[in-house]
């Protein structure tokens, strides 16, 4: 008896710990340096937990003040503990997490508040550990009890880095009426911008992802690339059987990130689950949900801010059906975040305003999602954006006409097929759906388009995008504009951040030329009264486009306007009265010409034009090349000369001396010798002579000329012998 009194005390103590309160929640985790690999490893968990707003209350105080809110009832909070081995949890050196969380958001319409954390954990380099979250407090109108949030932690470096886990966002709950077929969209990213993400449904084995409610949305489809259900509603048997009008399902989805498309090992998964309320449709609701705007970017976008910026944003919610109005907005949003009470705008539009600040802790994505609430509870549309804390967004510069940052721009030909536009950062394909490049006619409407996330007819190469529009039907003379959606333009690292598109007619503009336009105007059998010629030049205006210019900025026509005044005068009378009318009719006609102010000259017109040129001028640069080259060397070769010549002459004479002096000490040296010195002797003895004509008398020369005849004939004698 006092045994089982015990259990039921633990019973009721599990009760109020555990009891009817908890709403879904979502874990991810990132390193906080993915380049560093020395053990332990830093990573940030961050959580996020939605319960009833009665037992966690919450308000815009509590926001605010950021201070922890806790369970009116003292229930303890859910603990995040390590569920894999004891050696592979040990190892880790992961320790348990149970610290308060800090609440975000709250809705009084649906009764639900959402609190996030983001907890530091120091692990050991390539651990690999499961961590979940768990309890067994369901709300009521789930209609069961356990509950479980897994993620899977792998530490292991991948091409020199540590991973970082996909995130994921929704609202904390969607609003759908029964047989309306509708949309689930979880916001899933990466920061990891090589790797892929997929969903699919959490799994009650090999490790409890999701407790009892694992399966719990009948007959819905998961598109597990872009991450969303489609579902008809229903309501519950059991709520049906109760005569219930109002049913509460749980989705529970795990997201996972992939090193290529085709791999099937998961480098870490995380858990996200939502609760989805169905009801029939009451009457007097608007057949129309009430729409939302007001952030920066498209739907499902990535939103790059820098750290420790503040970004301010106007949410407003515009109905459709009179006495409708907006009373709430429900949301998902980072820790300090700030919001004013909604206000009125107009008869059918209410705002909100919203101011984030970001500080480095939230380094990496951080969801925003928004949603309108009208006074029959019915929401609009979820609109989320993934705020990509640390990153900068892509920008298109607005084209312009000379040195474009597009091409075409101005007068362009009918076979122009390609198309080109330059951003700020380099892009890649978007991911993402509803992108498209659009082609209008001026005037008449759209006549190309291309979707950017499967066509084969867009290219990215660095900064560049490039499309082509195949087998165009240009209408000669017809003006057309170009038109981008947000998003077309996606940066190449991170979760992708996007750019602005541009939607004015006049952003980017082009003209097909049209021949006929050029022939020779004959003369008209009227007479003009009035020619007006008006030249186009380019204009200082950079908002809009002169289509009359060419891509050089050179006027291509010039409008010639001519009014012609025709009058003719008719009489009419009466044969019963002697009264006679005159009437007298003007008609001016004006006509409009277009003539053209330059001649226009394809490549091959370049080419005859420049042969004959080309030709003379590079005979005439051969010839004066040639010229120049055989003065030069001439020059080089009379310089080299003149430097070498008095050298030489100085070292044979030198040489000349030295064979004379050996001679002339040994007579008795051989044949070879003497025969050597016999073809230096004549010009020995003249330098002789030379130096006795400068000491001896003038009267003494004849003397002196035949004492060198007989020393010449002794040495011939010597020579013989």
């Amino acid at each position: 008896m006092f045994r089982s009194l015990w259990i039921i005390v633990l019973l009721k103590l599990n009760y109020l710990c555990f009891a009817d309160h908890y709403k879904g929640g979502s874990l991810s985790w990132k390193p906080t340096n993915p380049s560093s690999l020395v053990s332990p490893i830093q990573i940030i968990i961050t959580r996020r937990y939605s319960w009833t707003l009665s037992r966690y209350q919450c308000d815009e105080t509590t926001i605010s003040n950021l201070t922890s809110f806790n369970d009116t009832l003292s229930s303890t909070p859910p603990t995040l503990n390590c569920i894999s081995s004891t050696a592979a949890c040990t190892s880790s050196l992961y320790q348990n997490i149970s610290t308060d969380l800090y609440c975000t958001d709250f809705s009084t319409v649906f009764q639900v508040s959402t609190g996030s954390n983001y907890t530091i954990e120091s692990l050991a380099l390539n651990s690999i550990i499961d961590v979940a979250g768990r309890g067994a407090s369901w709300a009521n109108e789930i209609l069961t009890n356990s509950w479980s949030l897994v993620t899977h932690i792998d530490l292991t470096p991948i091409s020199g880095k540590i991973n970082t886990s996909p995130v994921t966002a929704s609202l904390p709950i969607f609003q759908f009426y029964v047989n309306e077929l509708s949309v689930i969209q979880i916001l899933a990213y990466d920061w990891d911008d090589d790797q892929v993400v997929r969903c699919r449904w959490s799994q009650q084995s090999p490790l409890d992802e999701c407790g009892n409610i694992c399966s719990d949305l009948p007959n819905a489809a998961l598109n597990s690339l872009d991450c969303f259900l489609t579902w008809l509603p229903v309501l519950r048997s059991e709520d049906i059987a109760n005569g219930l009008t109002k049913s509460t399902y749980v989705v529970a989805i795990t997201t996972e990130d992939f090193v290529n498309a085709s791999s099937t090992t998961a480098l870490s998964s995380v858990p996200h689950q939502v609760l989805v309320q169905v009801s029939t449709r009451p009457s007097g609701v608007c057949s129309s949900r009430p729409t939302i705007s007001g952030f920066p970017r498209r739907n499902l976008a990535c939103y790059g801010v820098s750290v420790g910026s503040t970004s301010f944003f106007r949410f407003q919610s515009t109905v459709s059906c009179l006495n409708d109005t907006i009373i709430d907005f429900v949301s998902t949003t980072p820790l300090f975040v700030q919001r004013s009470v909604i206000y009125q705008i107009s008869n059918y539009t209410w705002g909100v305003n919203i101011s984030l600040v970001t500080t480095a802790a939230q380094i990496g994505l951080q969801p925003f999602c928004m949603a309108a609430v009208d006074n029959y509870g019915q929401t609009s549309n979820q609109f989320c954006i993934m705020v990509a804390v640390g990153a900068v967004n892509p920008a298109l510069p607005s084209p312009t006409f000379v040195q474009s940052t597009a091409s075409p721009v101005g007068t362009v030909m009918a076979t122009q097929t390609r198309f080109s536009v330059q951003a700020t950062l380099p892009l890649r394909r978007t991911k993402l759906n509803n992108t498209y490049i659009s082609i209008y006619r001026l005037g008449v409407g759209l006549i190309h388009q291309i979707d950017c996330k499967y066509s084969t007819d867009i290219y990215f190469f660095s900064n560049t995008l490039i499309f082509f529009v195949t087998d165009p039907k240009w209408v000669l003379g017809a003006t057309y504009y170009i038109v981008f959606t947000d998003g077309v333009a996606t940066a190449d690292y991170f979760c992708g951040t996007e750019s602005t598109g541009f939607s004015s007619s006049t952003a980017w503009r082009f003209t097909i030329w049209n021949p006929s336009l050029s022939s020779t105007i004959t003369s008209s059998t009227t007479t003009s009264t009035l020619s007006i010629y008006t030249v186009t030049t380019i204009g200082t205006s950079t908002t809009s486009i002169n289509t009359l210019l060419t891509t050089t900025g050179i006027a291509a026509v010039t409008m010639r306007t001519t009014t012609t005044t025709t009058s003719s005068t008719s009489t009419s009378s009466t044969s019963t009265t002697t009264t006679t009318a005159t009437t007298t009719t003007t008609t001016t006609t004006t006509t409009t010409a277009y003539i053209p102010s330059v001649d226009i000259l394809y490549p091959k017109d370049f080419e005859n034009q420049c042969a004959q040129t080309i030709l003379v001028g590079t005979i005439i640069i051969n010839l004066v090349g040639l010229a120049l080259h055989s003065f030069a060397m001439i020059g080089l070769f009379v310089k080299m000369l003149k430097k070498y010549q008095d050298e030489f002459l100085q070292t044979r004479n030198e040489r000349r001396m030295h064979l004379q002096a050996l001679a002339n000490t040994e007579n008795d040296d051989d044949d070879e010798e003497i025969y050597e010195l016999e073809d230096f002797e004549d010009d020995s003895d003249e330098d002789e002579d030379d130096d006795d004509d400068d000491d001896d008398d003038d009267d003494d020369d004849e003397e002196d000329d035949s004492e060198d005849d007989e020393d010449d004939d002794d040495e011939e004698e010597e020579t013989s012998v």
